[in-house]
């Protein structure tokens, strides 16, 4: 089953921004998940970006608690990163003049040999060289 990293970029344009081409592209990725065809993953780091997204993007409470309520219950796989994974991630970021945020993403994919779903154009430019990568 392939891997699939999705990052929250994807997740946040989909939602909040409404965007059709983003929100039709998690659709299938959610979809190929429940019949199995795909494996969605994230790191941990993932819901802390996705609520800290939707709190700078809401304007009310309410709103705000029910994207992060639907986002909770995204049936993805959470990768925990090992402590000798920081060194291959960090070498990621200086190879790819990124954050360590977004290399942490592509770092799951390629060790899942799967690939990394991401809506963030500057760092698709910057790390497409690495491979394993996909903008939406």
């Amino acid at each position: 089953m392939k891997a699939c990293v999705i990052d929250a970029s994807l997740v946040l344009r989909s939602i909040l921004e409404k965007d059709q081409q983003w929100f039709q592209t998690l659709e299938q990725l959610l979809n190929d998940q429940e019949n199995k065809k795909i494996e969605l993953w994230v790191p941990h780091l993932f819901f802390d970006e996705v609520t800290n997204g939707i709190r700078f993007s809401s304007q009310h409470d309410e709103d705000a608690n029910a994207v992060l309520d639907f986002v909770l219950q995204l049936p993805v796989h959470i990768f925990t990163l090992e402590p000798q994974h920081r060194h291959r991630i960090l070498e990621l970021s200086f190879q790819s003049g990124t954050t360590v945020y977004d290399a942490t993403y592509h770092f799951i994919a390629i060790v899942l040999e799967g690939c990394f779903f991401t809506a963030d154009k500057k760092y698709y430019q910057k790390a497409k060289q690495l491979g394993f990568l996909e903008l939406v």
